[in-house]
């Protein structure tokens, strides 16, 4: 009851989050949209994330950047700008205001890069 498609009005997609938890909007990054999102973040993660390379960076938003945070050894959490999507996270800001209402803002927007063979992240 809770897997819709992408067009279902996000005051009703609202109101399955409020009443299971959770919802799954079937093709809701249609077309490109979805290859556009990915390559914006793995460009912009893999630029920043180069830029690191040799600099000393400790675990944990106090010994790192605002550009990018070591997670754990291995796991970098790098943002990325909004502007960059071009529209693309329309939809999904849309049910989250229509699910946070007034609560709705933009807080947090990015990737994270897990190298290969990096340890789990004991948290989350």
């Amino acid at each position: 009851p809770f897997v819709v498609p992408a067009a279902t009005p996000p005051p009703a997609v609202a109101a399955l989050l409020k009443e299971h938890g959770v919802a799954v909007l079937r093709g809701l990054f249609g077309g490109d949209a979805l290859e556009r999102v990915a390559a914006t973040l793995v460009e912009s993660t893999d630029a920043q994330v180069a830029a690191l390379e040799g600099v000393p960076c400790g675990v944990g938003s106090a010994r790192s950047f605002d550009e990018v945070v070591l997670r754990s050894p291995g796991r970098y959490d790098v943002p990325a700008d909004f502007a960059a999507f071009d529209g693309d996270l329309a939809a999904t800001e849309a049910v989250a205001r229509a699910t946070l209402g007034d609560d709705f803002s933009r807080a947090f927007c990015g990737a994270v890069r897990a190298a290969p063979g990096s340890p789990a992240q004991g948290w989350h």
